[in-house]
């Protein structure tokens, strides 16, 4: 009878086996975001029209810094050969970016006059 787990057999030839840390960066991103607090941006004597165009306004301009941010990263990677055909250093640039892009909006908004207040 062969036994079924065999622990010197290598898992190099698994095609998946190469995603296993984009996984679970993945899923400890995911834990992390749910315990964040989340918060609404308001203005006092803001027209919700009016404050509907600022958090657009100020998502667009971060999102658009993040994206540059984002690929002048890349662009260093690839440059310094510090890639090296992992998929790792990218997952991190893209996870850095949506910090980057949060923090943005966020700056955005204050700069504007809006103040954070956690929703209940």
């Amino acid at each position: 009878m062969k036994p079924v787990f065999r622990p010197s057999r290598k898992l190099t030839g698994c095609k998946y086996l190469a995603l296993l840390p984009v996984l679970l960066c993945w899923l400890a991103l995911m834990g992390l975001s749910a315990c964040q607090e989340r918060r609404h941006w308001i203005k006092s004597g803001v027209p919700k029209q009016k404050s509907d165009l600022d958090h657009a306004g100020c998502r667009t301009l971060a999102a658009g810094q993040a994206a540059r941010e984002y690929d002048r990263e890349l662009s260093i990677l690839e440059t310094t050969g510090d890639d090296s055909g992992s998929r790792l250093p990218r997952t991190f640039a893209k996870l850095d970016a949506a910090k980057r892009e949060k923090k943005l909006f966020e700056a955005c908004l204050g700069r504007r006059g809006y103040q954070a207040k956690p929703i209940k």
